[in-house]
């Protein structure tokens, strides 16, 4: 792998590549403000200290930038990995991103599975260390990430042989099947828009029943599009649902449908009402947020469904999503799943303590 940095008149390709030459397969990279990176599959016999020279590196980076005006930072022989730690938490200590699992870049979501660890984990930290839920939220951590991470690392392997191809015969006939494939729409829309690639989703862990159910809506994400707010703005409705659990109905309070208003005031979660129509557009209350939903993609959602109201957690999957009649049954499954009520509410370092709190010095 080689990396540096280059000026615009310096580069020969016009955008990021794999190089799916049998010879030598390469993947040429530009990122910002100049960044530029390659990387070379080595050949049998090679080795880094020939790889690493000055000269070679310049004959490999040639085709792709002026090795002249190529400023190197790095050059490193490396090799891919494909693994997945066998504990995720032991203890106060959890792994995430590449300390967790490593996967080949092929389908650039190295980086991407730690940023979703991330998602995942801190809220439910956040829970457990200011509002005193139990501990054993956070093993629902790995429940909820492994098996996408899995599948992520699997669908990069194959990627990787599709790419990495040596012998000229299969990659004639990888080059001829792909040429044919852009010719069908279809196809070429699933090829192009990586609709192959493994899409996020909770498939066991914190949702309602516990474990994902075909055509469900709990264990997916909520829909984002752009809503009219109360101030007359429209923005998209993440930024309205605020930074930890919401509580989403239809055309109708959630408030009074959902029940367990201590379970959700000692959760912090905001209610928001998303209008199908533009009727009394305002701000009901400090808690209680509308919006119009202009595009149709949320009530579309919900009718999907056959919901009115939906619980969406802090990192946007789905809770749960029920109707008017089962929309209770949401929230006291949810103070069950975080074991919420059991315990005295009460005020501990600022914050709303529910149950029982980690004893000190616990995540300082």
């Amino acid at each position: 792998a080689v990396s540096g940095l280059a000026g615009e008149d310096a580069v020969r390709v016009a955008h990021t590549r794999f190089v799916c030459d049998p010879a030598r397969p390469a993947f040429v990279g530009k990122g910002p403000a100049g960044d530029f990176r390659m990387e070379f599959m080595l050949r049998p016999g090679e080795t880094p200290e020939e790889m690493e020279k000055p000269e070679t590196i310049a004959k490999l980076v040639a085709p792709f930038v002026d090795p002249a005006r190529l400023e190197i930072r790095r050059a490193v022989v490396y090799r891919f990995g494909n693994a997945v730690a066998d504990r995720w938490q032991v203890g106060r200590v959890l792994l995430l991103g590449d300390a967790a699992h490593q996967m080949p870049p092929f389908m650039g979501q190295g980086l991407v599975s730690g940023l979703r660890d991330v998602a995942n984990v801190c809220w439910k930290l956040a829970l457990v260390v200011t509002r005193g839920v139990d501990p054993g939220l956070l093993a629902s951590y790995e429940q909820e990430r492994r098996p996408h991470v899995r599948a992520m690392a699997e669908i990069s392997v194959k990627m990787g042989h599709v790419f990495l191809a040596q012998s000229p015969t299969l990659a004639r006939a990888r080059d001829l099947l792909f040429r044919a494939l852009d010719r069908v729409p279809r196809a070429r829309k699933f090829i192009r828009g990586f609709e192959f690639k493994p899409g996020p989703s909770v498939e066991a862990g914190l949702i309602f029943g516990g474990r994902r159910r075909r055509g469900s809506a709990a264990g997916g994400y909520f829909p984002q599009p752009r809503v009219l707010t109360p101030a007359g703005f429209r923005a998209r409705l993440d930024e309205l649902l605020g930074p930890g659990f919401a509580v989403v109905g239809l055309d109708c309070d959630p408030r009074a449908l959902v029940g367990e208003a201590a379970v959700w005031a000692a959760l912090g979660a905001r209610f928001v009402r998303i209008l199908s129509k533009q009727t009394s557009l305002r701000m009901t209350d400090e808690c209680v947020y509308d919006a119009i939903d202009e595009s149709g993609a949320l009530q579309a959602w919900f009718d999907r469904h056959g919901a009115a109201l939906a619980v969406v957690r802090p990192d946007r999957f789905v809770y749960g999503a029920a109707s008017v009649g089962e929309a209770a049954a949401l929230g006291r499954a949810l103070a069950a799943d975080l074991r919420v009520g059991e315990g005295e509410v009460g005020e501990v370092g600022g914050s709303v303590r529910v149950g029982e709190r980690l004893p000190s010095p616990a995540f300082r």
